[in-house]
């Protein structure tokens, strides 16, 4: 009974370690940086792109990602100045805008924090119930 438990916490720490390996940040060069998105992309500088993630160059950028729920869709706009070597990433993280964009750092091999979050310059709303307008627009109130 000893070895069979001890063999299954072997195997399940090892299976673990590969796994955290995997979710790791691993670093990049000075020239890139890399966006990743709950949301999916519409457009980058107003050229239309698809997915959840993108590699970019470092430089000033706007982004319109649509973010779906289950009663509302958004399509919300963000700008932003992209360092190079950095990862972002676009989420929906208690916050009074349905999401934000926030750049990612490493902390420990399993751990990423979240810093300089970013607001949407504004987004639409689309009801997906017709009790309620169809759309309308949310503007952010702060600016950052």
């Amino acid at each position: 009974m000893k070895k069979t438990l001890c063999f299954c916490l072997l195997t399940i720490s090892l299976s673990g370690c590969s796994v955290f390996e995997y979710f790791q940040l691993k670093p990049i060069e000075q020239d890139v940086v890399k966006l990743s998105t709950v949301a999916e992309f519409i457009s980058i500088n107003n050229e239309a792109i698809n997915g959840h993630d993108a590699t970019l160059s470092p430089g000033s950028y706007t982004i319109k990602v649509q973010y779906r729920t289950l009663l509302r869709d958004y399509i919300c706009t963000f700008e932003f100045d992209a360092i190079g070597g950095n990862y972002y990433e676009i989420v929906d993280y208690m916050n009074e805008q349905p999401i934000t964009l926030y750049r990612l750092e490493q902390t420990t091999a399993v751990w990423s924090n979240r810093f300089d979050p970013i607001s949407p310059l504004g987004c639409n709303i689309t009801y997906r119930f017709r009790d309620k307008p169809d759309t309308e627009s949310k503007p952010n109130p702060k600016k950052n």
